[in-house]
């Protein structure tokens, strides 16, 4: 992530394309996941075993169940996840 070394003290300008692939779910940029019962399965006992809320369950499940990587969040009570690299958005803020 060298490149965001570069933005470090910078005022950066953001295009709304993203927020409009986001709007109309344009599958070139943005994967959208349906629950599956596995996921909803997941989700429970990520509940119940990391007291999650319902809402982060749903979406770390997905994100389990579908291999990612990273976990971009700005939900500090997630951080102790070991299925992937959480990234705290104050915490990257912070950094640069």
């Amino acid at each position: 992530m060298e490149w965001i070394n570069q933005l470090r003290g910078k005022i950066v300008g953001l295009d709304t394309a993203p927020l409009i692939y986001f709007i109309e779910q344009n599958p070139t940029y943005l994967t959208m996941y349906s629950v599956s019962s596995t996921i909803a399965e997941l989700a429970a006992q990520l509940r119940a075993t990391k007291n999650l809320k319902t809402p982060d369950a749903i979406q770390v499940a997905t994100a389990i169940q579908n291999s990612a990587e990273f976990f971009l969040t700005n939900d500090t009570d997630l951080q102790e996840l070991p299925h992937f690299k959480v990234l705290i958005l104050d915490e990257i803020k912070s950094q640069y």
